[in-house]
């Protein structure tokens, strides 16, 4: 993992030094080209250097985020959603500072458009975030882990479930019964029970 952080800084640090020094060096071996393929020339650079610094700051948001904390501090596993959700965070910045800085493009429209396509998809998949962030409170507080023997109190009735615990993912627990049946409980349910007793 330390490697792939190297490797990620030096190839930053490469395409940094280039993107300083290109512009000399075009103009001392490129001195009959148009200002327009330097200008070409210069935005490719500056891309390369903000992806590099987006693929290093991602490589440190692996190592940090999810292996410091979540495997090692946490002992679990970070839900591969929440990785999912940062390679796409780190790509659309990335994208926004390219268009936005490199070449100059107003991005008001792309912020309102990308606002409300991120309210129709949470509206959309409002239960499955919820049981997202059920999962990672379930995962932090860790009132059970795989292999616990528990009892649901059920909220609105007096029903109870007992099982081991096989499986606890981002979105759902799985609950081996007494009776040999796998339930797989959303984590949202799980966390809107009444209490739960682990033995």
């Amino acid at each position: 993992m330390l490697s792939k952080i190297i490797y990620s800084s030096v190839f930053f640090l490469i395409t940094m030094l280039i993107w300083l020094n290109i512009m000399p060096m075009y103009e001392y071996f490129f001195s009959f080209a148009s200002p327009d393929v330097r200008s070409i020339v210069s935005q490719v650079f500056q891309s390369l250097v903000v992806l590099s610094a987006m693929i290093l700051i991602y490589q440190l948001i692996n190592y940090f985020l999810w292996r410091k904390v979540f495997e090692e501090k946490l002992k679990t596993q970070a839900p591969k959603i929440l990785k999912d959700i940062s390679i796409v965070l780190v790509m659309v910045i990335a994208l926004a500072i390219i268009a936005g800085v490199v070449f100059d493009q107003p991005l008001t429209g792309l912020w309102a458009t990308s606002g409300v396509t991120a309210l129709v998809i949470g509206f959309a998949l409002r239960n499955m975030i919820l049981d997202l962030f059920s999962g990672i409170a379930l995962n932090i507080e860790k009132p059970y882990s795989i292999g616990d023997w528990i009892e649901l109190h059920h909220k609105l009735s007096d029903e109870r479930t007992v099982g081991e615990i096989m499986e606890i993912s981002w979105r759902a627990t799985q609950i081996r019964t007494e009776e040999n049946t796998l339930l797989i409980i959303p984590n949202s349910i799980i966390s809107s029970m009444a209490f739960i007793t682990n033995f």
